[in-house]
């Protein structure tokens, strides 16, 4: 099955395909996140 989510942060956004697994699944099921952000580098961190 082929599950595309599109995630925005500020000014930027891409298209990602879901992996199948039931992590992906869980995470898939509450979407949309809408979530206040922290950054470490170049990596993202949000709360689900």
């Amino acid at each position: 099955m082929n599950h595309r989510v599109r995630i925005t942060a500020g000014g930027v956004s891409l298209e990602a395909e879901r992996e199948d697994n039931r992590v992906a699944q869980a995470i898939w099921d509450v979407l949309p996140v809408e979530q206040s952000s922290s950054t470490w580098g170049d990596e993202i961190y949000f709360p689900v």
